[in-house]
């Protein structure tokens, strides 16, 4: 047994389709639909967000050495980050991706860049009525 999706223990977890339908489900779409909308919605965008590794750094730029960096914020920081964001009707999500939007405008030098992010959604259209779950 788990929680339940509102935090109700002894709900049993639901059962899931199995991935095959979701893959056949997608197989049926038409792709020269999403075509039309990633051309449309990229329109203007002639090349890719120029990244500092993609060119020779100007002299300011470069470094002597790279590396992995990571940091934890302190907690006042996070929820000052949260109590913002909900003050715009933003996610924290949607606010760290606006600060990555600035960051790499300032590294590429262009006023636009062109980024993705992944998710792990199924639309709508894949959902079964219960008891099945999405596909």
């Amino acid at each position: 047994m788990r929680r339940g999706p509102l935090g109700r223990a002894g709900v049993p977890p639901r059962r899931r389709r199995p991935f095959r339908e979701y893959a056949a489900w997608l197989a049926r779409q038409d792709t020269g639909a999403a075509v039309r909308h990633w051309r449309q919605a990229l329109d203007g965008f002639t090349a890719p967000t120029p990244l500092p590794w993609d060119r020779k750094p100007s002299a300011r730029r470069q470094s002597s050495s790279t590396g992995r960096l990571s940091r934890a914020l302190p907690a006042p920081v996070t929820e000052s980050l949260i109590r913002t964001a909900r003050e715009h009707r933003l996610t924290l999500n949607t606010l760290v991706q606006g600060a990555w939007a600035l960051l790499l405008s300032r590294y590429a030098g262009q006023d636009d860049v062109c980024f993705g992010a992944t998710r792990s959604i199924r639309p709508r259209s894949c959902r079964v009525p219960r008891p099945s779950s999405a596909c």
